[in-house]
């Protein structure tokens, strides 16, 4: 679904203002780091001093170099700027190690081990008959919702480059280096990091975005676990239909609290959500079993059919 219009950082200024003007002779992380020392400084008195406020002093502060000027309103920026830039990247960070190990192949050799060990379930790790493999195979483990929120906006282009940074490189083996942490943030330094105003569509495409995503990984999980019983069980592996995980979402469901959603609005919806899963599995039958041109049209046909009902529904 395409994306309401992207605000830069130049769209929330003046024409002739230029944004984040750079100071060739200040270095913005020293004066960070001696802003956050005389921060630290602040917090400690603070502790004997009940009525003391750290954020005010610093703000006085502040004012007070500016007042001398000992600190211009290009400095300034330049300090927000940087101060924008590192707290991007520790965000990235604490994604990337609450999320743990990011590597495909890492992560393909974790789920054949507990496949493995799902099927070598029984006494001493002898192999579990089929019928019991196929109940664990075959039923839901874990549901993921996928929800969206305006109090935890961002905009979308940024919400990509983070989940790059957090992603590492290398298929994810490692983090990024200190050139790439850098092209990605020279392209997110153009862009505004000021949360945008988010419209349902928004909330939606970004909840669709994460879900194709997801069904791409349970896809990958429902290979593994047919592979792995096709080694063990060869006579019977070819009858199983892996569950294990569901996907779903609130967005354009859950009225709860919301005035904006009606009932075409979640019509809508539903529509496209089938419409999205229609068109991917008419590329995975495209692709897997070489179907001739007079099915793929009737595929077609049928992914068309929900775009003329949305046609009648209201934007």
């Amino acid at each position: 679904m395409p994306m309401g219009p992207v605000r830069t950082l130049k769209s929330d200024l003046p024409p002739d203002v230029v944004p984040f003007p750079r100071d060739p002779v200040l270095d913005p992380a020293a004066l960070h780091r001696q802003l956050r020392s005389l921060m630290d400084d602040y917090q400690a008195r603070a502790e004997a001093d009940p009525f003391g406020n750290p954020i005010l002093r610093m703000a006085l502060e502040l004012t007070r170099l500016v007042d001398r000027n000992e600190l211009s309103t290009e400095t300034l920026a330049e300090l927000i700027r940087h101060m924008t830039e590192q707290g991007f990247v520790k965000r990235a960070q604490r994604i990337r190690a609450y999320v743990g190990e990011t590597g495909l192949a890492a992560n393909k050799a974790r789920l054949r081990e507990m496949i493995l060990g799902l099927a070598r379930a029984g006494a001493d790790g002898d192999l579990r008959p089929f019928a019991e493999f196929r109940t664990a195979i075959e039923q839901f483990h874990y549901g993921i919702v996928f929800t969206a929120h305006p109090t935890f906006s961002m905009p979308h282009v940024l919400g990509c480059l983070l989940a790059q940074l957090a992603s590492g490189a290398d298929g994810g083996r490692r983090a990024a280096s200190g050139s790439e942490t850098d092209a990605i943030l020279e392209h997110a330094r153009t862009f505004s990091h000021r949360p945008p105003s988010v419209t349902l569509a928004d909330e939606f495409a970004s909840a669709l975005d994460a879900i194709g995503h997801a069904v791409e990984a349970v896809g990958k999980l429902h290979e593994i676990v047919l592979d792995v019983a096709r080694e063990l069980y060869p006579r019977e592996w070819s009858t199983l239909v892996p569950r294990l995980v569901s996907l779903a979402s609130w967005v354009g469901y859950d009225h709860d609290g919301r005035s904006d959603i009606g009932w075409a609005d979640t019509l809508r919806i539903r529509l496209k959500s089938k419409r999205g899963q229609l068109v991917l599995q008419i590329k995975r039958c495209t692709a897997l079993l070489g179907i001739d041109r007079i099915a793929v049209d009737a595929g077609r046909q049928a992914g068309r059919a929900p775009d003329r009902i949305l046609g009648k529904c209201r934007p």
